[in-house]
């Protein structure tokens, strides 16, 4: 088994091979890990919008993810610091956002900054399941990517042990 992996390693091939196996088995796991949060673990803040910015995916992630996120600053009634959360450009238009610009809102989101569900003086304006579906979409396709990396790794690592085989060390 050994003498097999040394085989597979020392060849450009099969290098190249291990490498999109292990980009593959990454991103199989982060879509395993970072997948859409349950409704129930979800972090609620309330308080007025005070900022909504319309930004790209690239730009605030330095990616080249397409689509566009609305940076929402929340200023809890209390005071405390201003909580900053993003949400899909996808989920709610342009317009509707910024109409709820110094109105309260209660936000859900994931603990981290992204928003799943946006409600304003008990009405609901961006409904759970429908940032759930787009970001398990998301997740979706990176799961894709993952796996047909790994597809393309396994036929170079065996190419790389056969050609190691057939051709004897050195």
């Amino acid at each position: 088994m050994r003498a097999s992996y040394r085989a597979v390693r020392a060849s450009p091939i099969g290098r190249a091979g291990l490498v999109l196996l292990v980009i593959g088995l990454f991103l199989e796991a982060y879509v395993l890990a970072f997948g859409p949060t349950p409704q129930a673990r979800l972090t609620l803040v309330e308080g007025k919008l005070t900022q909504a910015a319309q930004v790209s995916r690239a730009e605030a992630n330095n990616s080249n993810e397409g689509g566009s996120d609305f940076v929402l600053t929340i200023a809890p009634p209390r005071g405390g610091a201003p909580v900053r959360l993003t949400i899909p450009a996808e989920t709610i238009d342009r317009a509707r956002i910024l109409d709820l610009i110094d109105r309260p809102v209660t936000a859900e989101y994931d603990g981290v900054h992204e928003v799943y569900a946006l409600s304003s003086l008990g009405q609901e304006i961006v409904a759970y399941e429908t940032t759930r579906r787009l970001r398990a979409a998301r997740m979706q396709d990176w799961a894709e990517r993952g796996r047909i990396l790994i597809i393309l790794a396994v036929p170079l690592a065996l190419l790389a042990l056969f050609r190691a085989h057939r051709h004897g060390p050195g």
